[in-house]
């Protein structure tokens, strides 16, 4: 049953038929509580207390464009450093994303929601799932899936946080 869910829900990023781009936007981000992958504790509002700009991508281990998206993100939060950035891996074990991890060599904080309650909170149904946090707690990028391509948006609205538009 579990691998029927992937399937389908991989179709659905794969066939771009859901428009995420105006969900949730302008809307405050749920506050949530997880532990990173070293065994942290992290609080959102912890994190927005900060004036910071958040960055989160919900993604799993067997997801293709995930797999694609990681690395671009990986480098951006190297460069946007007014922007903290975290992948949220939905539902699966700490063997497997610490492996994934390694074998990926990423820097981002990775950010354990074991039972999906986080990716509920954000209607994150398809990865990856990516959205921009301002500083004042509202979310000003959500996007589903990713293509080539898809990180100049997303650099576009980066750019705007550096200069302060948001």
């Amino acid at each position: 049953m579990r691998l029927i869910f992937y399937i389908l829900l991989t179709g659905f990023v794969l066939s771009n038929d859901i428009d995420s781009s105006n969900q949730n936007l302008q809307s405050k981000a749920p506050r949530f509580y997880s532990r990173t992958i070293e065994g942290k504790n992290f609080f959102l509002s912890d994190q927005l207390e900060k004036n910071r700009n958040i960055f989160l991508s919900f993604f799993a281990t067997w997801c293709l464009p995930c797999k694609k998206e990681i690395p671009i993100l990986d480098s951006l939060s190297k460069v946007y450093t007014n922007t903290d950035f975290y992948l949220v891996n939905v539902s699966e074990k700490y063997d497997k994303v610490k492996k994934f991890k390694d074998y990926m060599n990423i820097s981002v904080p990775i950010l354990m929601d074991k039972y999906g309650h986080v990716a509920e909170k954000y209607n994150a149904i398809a990865l990856p799932h990516s959205m921009l946090i301002n500083s004042e707690g509202i979310i000003i990028y959500n996007h589903i899936g990713f293509e080539n391509g898809d990180e100049n948006k997303l650099i576009k609205i980066l750019e705007n946080t550096v200069q302060n538009e948001y």
